[in-house]
């Protein structure tokens, strides 16, 4: 019960620390929307509530929209093309396998392990000519960034904790990409530094917990494996 207050604490002191930060720093609105359901998405996320897949919708479609207008088109087209369906499929996916509205984990067994390692070489190879041809700014860090959060919520979709493992690599890319902007001199978007800093250190926390969590579930299973 403790532990839920504090975390409920840190997060409305994140969100209203984002909106100070927004007028403060004159951002765009769809700016500061993002910013509120990127931190929404990644808290319930974190605590395995099917919440943060409905929320990812709208914080995918809110947040693509705005990197492209700053010709970020590598995040444009994993938020809104590919991260859309992901998390349709993960509300399906946690709802059939929740319980009390918290999300099992599962194990990833090797075939998908391959299959994950094969869709990578595919997909970053197709999307590196794509991304050069239209000119997209930063072209290395956007790859990085649409692999990294596709496999994340990919792997959150099936209930792995290892996505968490690849949302923190996603967050070190997006603190790079928006310190780039804001050392170009357009400080209106400190707010997404700002989030991509909470995001780092939301996603260790969920990292953690999930982990917590498939100890658990692996313990449970081979208890009940062991049953006669």
């Amino acid at each position: 019960m403790k532990n839920k207050l504090t975390s409920n604490i840190l997060l409305a002191f994140a969100i209203v620390l984002i909106i100070i930060t927004s007028v403060i720093f004159k951002s765009p609105w769809m700016a500061l929307s993002s910013g509120v359901l990127g931190l929404l998405t990644i808290f319930f996320q974190a605590k395995g509530c099917i919440a943060g897949q409905i929320i990812g919708v709208l914080d995918s479609l809110s947040y693509g929209i705005f990197a492209f207008t700053f010709g970020y088109y590598g995040e444009f087209i994993v938020y809104v093309i590919i991260l859309v369906p992901i998390f349709i499929y993960g509300v399906f996916s946690w709802a059939k396998n929740s319980q009390n509205a918290h999300v099992m984990p599962k194990k990833i067994f090797p075939l998908e392990w391959i299959l994950v390692g094969i869709f990578v070489v595919l997909f970053g190879t197709i999307f590196y000519f794509i991304l050069k041809f239209i000119d997209c700014k930063s072209l290395y860090l956007n790859l990085i960034s649409m692999i990294s959060l596709t496999l994340a919520n990919y792997l959150i979709a099936r209930r792995s904790f290892w996505g968490f493992v690849f949302l923190i690599i996603n967050d070190i890319v997006l603190i790079l990409l928006w310190g780039i902007i804001i050392i170009q001199g357009d400080i209106r978007t400190i707010n997404f530094l700002l989030c991509a800093v909470i995001y780092l250190i939301n996603d260790i926390c969920g990292l953690i917990c999930w982990t917590k969590d498939y100890k658990l579930f692996l313990s449970k299973t081979s208890t009940s494996d062991s049953t006669p």
